[in-house]
């Protein structure tokens, strides 16, 4: 049986709807910092607005290169409410694959943090610094802007791995993520209660699961460190530590850049 799937929504909609429903619960959680779905949203908002501002639209293409944090986190979901598309950047890629993700996907603005800077390759790209963005961006509104994208706006981009040739953008539109939010969200489910550990790379097409997966239906998630998502041991150790009840994972024996990945994995009881 076909499930009823939000098709009047899009991907950041479904954030904000949820802060309005539960503006305290813990939305984003990143070692001992964390942010409320009421916090992720206002804080998204000052990005989304700077961005705007700057001529971000719909099917604007918005990179974002930045160490796992929660300053991945509002910048994603504030590139998508501005009403542009991100493509991530892994900053632990090769220079020559930021380069050449750079140069194809011409984007106009890059979202990144002070540190990062030096290890970036040259680009034409206007820089937006993510670290300390709630002084960077205090004189931005916090109100939700309103909606500009369509259903088949652009999203977000995320490349290839390159391995059968030059790296390829996949272009994945509002209505495709938020059709598999809802099919995943009941098969195999996820309900508020829940907390998710996402340990993909935000360049991998998992991480889209790993993230908007629990924020869409008002659970937390938990952003691995990259010394944890890299290291078996230290995964279970935090697994064991915390209240986990869900991990995505990609077969052990697969390069996860070149793997579609494979949802599952309850954690606990």
């Amino acid at each position: 049986m076909s499930k009823a799937w939000a098709e009047d929504q899009r991907l950041h909609q479904l954030i904000e709807s949820q802060a309005e429903r539960t503006p305290h619960s813990i939305a984003a959680i990143f070692e001992d910092q964390q942010l409320t779905y009421c916090e992720l949203n206002a804080r998204a908002n000052q990005v989304g607005h700077r961005l705007r501002r700057l001529g971000v639209g719909p099917n604007t293409l918005v990179g974002l290169c930045v160490e796992r944090s929660l300053d991945a986190v509002v910048g994603l979901l504030g590139i998508l409410k501005a009403g542009g598309a991100y493509v991530p950047l892994d900053p632990h890629y090769p220079r020559p694959r930021l380069a050449f993700l750079l140069e194809d996907a011409r984007v106009p603005v890059l979202l990144t943090q002070e540190r990062l800077i030096a290890s970036l390759p040259g680009h034409g790209a206007q820089v937006l610094l993510l670290d300390g963005a709630g002084e960077r961006f205090v004189d931005e509104s916090r109100e939700t802007l309103p909606c500009v994208t369509g259903a088949p706006d652009l999203a977000y981009v995320i490349y290839t791995s390159g391995s059968t040739g030059v790296p390829k953008g996949v272009m994945i539109p509002h209505a495709g993520i938020v059709n598999l939010l809802a099919s995943v969200a009941r098969v195999p489910g996820l309900v508020a209660a829940d907390r998710v550990l996402a340990v993909a790379s935000f360049s991998f097409d998992p991480s889209c699961l790993d993230l908007w997966l629990p924020l869409s239906v008002g659970a937390s998630v938990e952003i691995a460190s990259r010394s944890v998502a890299t290291d078996g041991v230290a995964m279970r150790l935090s697994l064991e530590r915390g209240s986990i009840t869900l991990l995505q994972g990609v077969n052990a024996d697969t390069d996860p850049r070149e793997s579609d990945g494979e949802f599952g994995g309850q954690v606990g009881g």
